[in-house]
């Protein structure tokens, strides 16, 4: 009995450690992953928040790219059809100096997306826009009373044709709407008005010297 107690207590040990072992070996792993879990999470938060701001800072980029592009195109339109340089290049240099240079996904376009100096340069392109068509009307109607008053001192020599042309003057003013429009008119009707008076000249001249020639002179 006495060896049989030693003996059962010999195969008692090792059944013991393993099951001691076993239990090491296994029972710290979830207690691992009850701490890296939190941390994880924490990561995958702040990598979906980034990914939400950075497309959301993107589209404000978006917007004011498609924006100033659309101004240039409309100070290039504005300029071919008669508004000056000079008009326009101050808007031009002020949108290249003032527009916001942030990478497309900063967050600095939360604070500053552009769109104030978008609608600060549209008044000033439409501001632009009418000085150039205000000042061309200006020197159209001069033209207009120029003919006026010549054709109140000439009436008598002037042609039907030539008084029914210069009739349509302010309807054909009514109908420009673009500075490069007017500019037109007023050209046209400078050259008219000095082919008139070129005429009116000539003609008195014709009957003068027929005057002369018939009293004797």
């Amino acid at each position: 009995p006495a060896s049989h107690s030693r003996f059962s207590h010999r195969r008692s040990i090792p059944t013991h450690r393993v099951k001691f072992a076993h239990s090491n070996s296994t029972g710290p792993f979830p207690m691992r992953l009850r701490y890296l879990i939190p941390p994880l999470l924490l990561v995958v938060c702040l990598v979906a928040g980034g990914a939400v701001t950075a497309h959301a800072a993107g589209d404000r980029q978006k917007s004011f790219s498609d924006a100033a592009s659309q101004l240039r195109a409309e100070w290039d339109r504005d300029q071919s059809e008669g508004v000056p340089p000079s008009s326009l290049a101050p808007l031009r240099a002020e949108l290249s100096s003032q527009q916001p240079t942030a990478a497309w996904w900063s967050p600095g376009w939360f604070g500053n997306d552009g769109q104030s100096l978008i609608q600060t340069l549209h008044a000033q392109t439409q501001s632009a826009w009418s000085a150039a068509l205000d000042a061309q009307r200006t020197q159209a109607q001069a033209v207009i009373s120029q003919w006026t008053g010549f054709a109140s001192q000439q009436s008598s020599w002037l042609t039907g044709d030539a008084t029914t042309s210069a009739g349509q003057w302010s309807q054909q003013l009514s109908a420009a709407t673009t500075p490069a429009a007017v500019t037109n008119l007023v050209s046209s009707w400078q050259a008219f008005l000095a082919n008139q008076r070129t005429a009116v000249v000539t003609a008195q001249q014709v009957k003068l010297a027929a005057a002369l020639e018939s009293a004797g002179g």
